[in-house]
């Protein structure tokens, strides 16, 4: 899904249909930089994201439920996944072709 769809989708659903969701939600404008796991019996979480907000200034944030990649083609969550020691998905291109009528 593009990132010209994805985010208003979000925003619609999180924000417009139930505004009370911004009681629970931190939406953060700015570029991750890194994570940071944490390996355990259990199995790696991550547990921080690193990064700079919009403004410039580096941020670190913690208890989060969700971090959305939308970096695009660049995918650049693939790479941060790797970078912590997660095995990297296959990437997944594909070539629309559209049906035209005679």
């Amino acid at each position: 899904m593009r990132q010209a769809t994805l985010e208003p989708l979000l925003h619609r659903l999180l924000v417009d249909e139930t505004p009370q969701a911004m009681d629970y939600l931190t939406v953060i404008d700015g570029t991750i930089t890194a994570l940071k796991p944490c390996h355990s019996e259990s199995g790696t979480q991550i547990t921080s994201i690193t990064g700079r907000s919009a403004d410039g200034l580096p941020f670190e944030h913690e208890d989060f439920d969700l971090v959305i990649d939308c970096t695009g083609r660049a995918q650049c969550g693939i790479n941060w996944l790797s970078d912590v020691g997660f095995v990297s998905p296959p990437r997944v291109t594909y070539s629309p072709h559209y049906p035209t009528r005679p």
